[in-house]
């Protein structure tokens, strides 16, 4: 089970206080990488599942050591899978506004944070919010175009085998 992000905010918040890294993005990205890993993890059992053992095997028949068959043999095979894991973790930090508003809020806020510094007590900031919204999708667009083939097989995949 992957506990909710919520749960983890105060101890990042105390760790950050502790080591005097509050308004920095050492806190974020360890926060980020503590809900994006777990993810990723579940998202890449599908991938590694679906490479036949008997690749590896036969590899190591051939006198390839367990580690040369895993970076020659499988890795190759799911290097797509692991592509779209990294794109499909990217995408869940880019778009995180919980971390980023309580862990940096200052100076060293990140994307979203910025964009909703947008929206102020004299009004919504349209002009300057929408540039920034637009900066902020481009990207995230870009990708999943590219990998939305192996993003849902890898999905499927993932919660299929157990």
């Amino acid at each position: 089970q992957v506990l909710p992000p919520a749960v983890l905010v105060f101890p990042f918040l105390t760790m950050a206080y502790a080591l005097r890294l509050t308004d920095t993005l050492i806190p974020v990205i360890f926060a980020h990488l503590s809900f994006v890993l777990p993810v990723v993890t579940w998202f890449l059992i599908g991938f590694f599942e679906a490479v036949p053992r008997s690749l590896e095997e036969q590899a190591q028949v051939d006198g390839f050591s367990r580690f040369a068959a895993f970076r020659l043999v499988v890795l190759p095979q799911v290097l797509p899978g692991i592509g779209a894991a990294a794109i499909f973790g990217f995408t869940l930090s880019w778009n995180d506004l919980f971390y980023g508003l309580i862990l940096a809020p200052g100076k060293a806020a990140i994307l979203p944070v910025a964009i909703a510094g947008f929206n102020t007590f004299r009004g919504v900031q349209i002009g300057s919010m929408s540039a920034a919204i637009l900066i902020a999708v481009v990207p995230v667009v870009i990708a999943s175009f590219f990998i939305q083939r192996k993003l849902v097989q890898g999905i499927s995949g993932g919660a299929v085998k157990f």
